[in-house]
């Protein structure tokens, strides 16, 4: 079924497409014109020529035809397998992209907490601070207050 295909028929001839299985409906066609020169004689069994299947040139073309089908949904089949395992691989690649993010926001957001944290302790050192400020100027306000008294009594 691979050799050379019959192209030409007595009135008529056909260029190779380079698809094969387009190129035996072709040749069927051809073959059949060779065969018979009137198409009413296309359901007549004969022959088969090299190549092609069936016993009349409507055979020829038709098992043509279906093969071609075939060959051509194996190859939408296998297209679309490509496709899948690519899409498969892509939405991979994605989540594991997803994983790491998410992975770098929980080291961030655990950094951020820490963080917080730490400026909470500040915030609470300033208020103690501020309270040890606070007592100190009143201690100072009272030992001038008490230091008038005495230089008063002396």
């Amino acid at each position: 079924m691979q050799g050379k295909l019959r192209m030409d028929a007595y009135y008529y001839g056909f260029t190779e497409t380079g698809d094969r299985s387009l190129d035996r409906i072709l040749s069927a066609v051809a073959c059949a014109g060779k065969a018979y020169h009137h198409t009413d004689r296309w359901n007549d069994s004969g022959y088969t020529p090299e190549g092609h299947e069936g016993d009349t040139p409507v055979d020829w073309i038709q098992n043509a035809a279906e093969v071609a089908k075939a060959d051509h949904l194996t190859e939408i089949a296998k297209k679309e397998e490509e496709h899948a395992e690519f899409i498969t691989d892509l939405v991979k690649a994605h989540m594991e992209s997803l994983d790491a993010l998410q992975s770098t926001l929980r080291t961030e957001a655990a950094v951020l907490q820490r963080a917080e944290a730490r400026i909470r302790e500040f915030e609470e050192r300033d208020k103690s601070v501020i309270c040890v400020c606070e007592s100190l100027e009143s201690a100072r306000k009272r030992i001038k207050e008490l230091e008038g008294r005495l230089t008063g009594i002396a």
